[in-house]
């Protein structure tokens, strides 16, 4: 299974924004189908809020949940402070598993 990682991060006074946008694109465009299952984890810091998501995506749709994902992830950007990156991670087991 392939996960992907997003991990934004935004000033605590934009919190409701995010929140607000969260919703809003859960519900048009919604989640892509290719991702099948993801968990969200918030951490407040001196700085602000720091997200943390991991979707785990579909065997063989990794192009298509990158491509679907994308316009989503630029809506944060409109946010002002919120920036974000993201990349592919392994569980414990995926990485002893490749060895």
């Amino acid at each position: 299974m392939v996960h992907i990682e997003v991990t934004s991060w935004f000033p605590t006074l934009k919190n409701q924004e995010v929140t607000d946008k969260y919703l809003a694109l859960l519900q048009d465009p919604g989640m892509p189908s290719s991702v099948k299952s993801f968990k969200i984890f918030n951490k407040s810091t001196r700085e602000g809020t720091t997200t943390r998501a991991y979707l785990e995506i579909e065997p063989g749709k990794l192009d298509e949940a990158f491509t679907d994902l994308a316009p989503i992830l630029v809506a944060f950007s409109e946010i002002e402070g919120y920036s974000f990156e993201y990349g592919i991670v392994f569980s414990q087991e995926e990485t002893m598993a490749a060895q």
